[in-house]
């Protein structure tokens, strides 16, 4: 994947990766780690896409009853799932 200058990148910790060498200009690389309040993987895989749905419907519709209800859903399950 090339980015454009820029750009930033962020990956799971356990994801394989490369970095290909510079062929022209220079590269420079800022390194840091994060940590989720939600430790499961496939928990903070459903709040991602349960976060991407409700953002694609409020996109493609005036926030309704169904989105907040779903939006407090979302909130309540990391409430549920963080460990802080």
């Amino acid at each position: 994947m090339k980015l454009d200058a820029g750009d930033m990148l962020l990956y799971d910790g356990g994801t394989i990766h490369e970095v290909r060498p510079v062929t022209s200009g220079e590269h420079t690389g800022a390194f840091f780690w994060i940590q989720s309040g939600v430790r499961d993987a496939a928990r903070r895989h459903l709040l991602h896409e349960l976060d991407k749905t409700i953002s694609a419907l409020r996109e493609a519709a005036a926030p309704s009853g169904e989105i907040i209800r779903l939006t407090a859903h979302y909130h309540a399950l990391i409430r549920m799932w963080a460990e802080v």
